[in-house]
């Protein structure tokens, strides 16, 4: 008897004890879209390296990516490929389009 009350005491304590713990999904933890550069600002002429990652991605549309000066006017806009992990890089020269 004293068998069957620690098992069933353990039982519920353990069951009790899982009930409030959340289970963890790390996929959701990934955004659906990201976009990386290097840096926050860049110069005439320098080079931006964009990188980033489609979660999720089917193969079916590409990243399409505007640049803009501190004025809001549009530099350039980038149509970029993804690989078929959804992995995307771009290698993108700033050149005199634009006057500040």
């Amino acid at each position: 008897m004293i068998k069957i009350t620690i098992f069933l005491l353990a039982f519920l304590s353990i069951t009790v004890m899982s009930y409030g713990m959340p289970i963890q999904s790390f996929a959701a933890d990934v955004p659906p879209l990201t976009v990386n550069v290097e840096f926050n600002s860049y110069r005439e002429g320098a080079e931006i390296v964009i990188s980033g990652l489609i979660r999720d991605y089917d193969q079916s549309n590409d990243v399409s990516i505007r640049i803009q000066d501190p004025n809001g006017n549009i530099v350039t806009v980038l149509q970029i490929e993804p690989e078929s992990d959804g992995t995307y890089l771009k290698y993108c020269g700033l050149f005199d389009r634009y006057t500040s």
